[in-house]
């Protein structure tokens, strides 16, 4: 009697342990990155509405916003464990909100010191400079948007899930 018990005790723990993630779950991890996205999106655009110069607080506001968001977006990411042991889609976002993040600290930091000085001393150069970064951020955000898109549609479809467009 005590094998049989034990037989079935060992076959009901490997049958229970070999259950893999549902497609619920996928749905769930899939969400918790797409939160962390949709929290810091506005953030940036936030920033990037205010790069028209009329109004330097708002422009400070927005890049504060900015850079607490990419901090805490990459924070957020790394606290999430790779979906069945698969890590492109994870690392697709934490690469999105580090190179976010990296941008804040390096080119955005830039923009907000050229356009917050003084209008005397703002030359032509720093015109030039403020294009540029504007463009790498621009280029960046775009390249990155479209990994992170691209593993997503991979982890959609490999778990059979309907990405909504929203």
């Amino acid at each position: 009697m005590k094998k049989t018990i034990l037989s079935i005790s060992a076959g009901l723990a490997l049958a229970l342990g070999s259950c893999g993630p549902t497609k619920e779950d996928a749905v769930k991890y899939n969400d918790s990155l797409v939160a962390i996205e949709k929290a810091f999106i506005p953030a940036y655009n936030a920033f990037v509405d205010q790069l028209d110069g009329h109004n330097v607080d708002s422009l400070k506001m927005a890049y504060e916003l900015f850079a607490a968001r990419a901090k805490s977006s990459v924070e957020e990411c790394a606290k999430i464990q790779p979906f069945n042991e698969k890590k492109e889609y994870l690392e697709a976002a934490s690469n999105y909100f580090k190179t976010m993040n990296d941008l804040v600290a390096n080119e955005a930091s830039q923009v907000l010191a050229l356009m917050t000085k003084d209008t005397a001393l703002v030359s032509e150069e720093d015109f030039a400079n403020i294009g540029k970064y504007v463009q790498k951020m621009d280029a960046e955000n775009e390249r990155i948007s479209k990994a992170i898109q691209s593993a997503q549609e991979a982890f959609a479809q490999e778990w059979k899930i309907k990405i909504r467009e929203e």
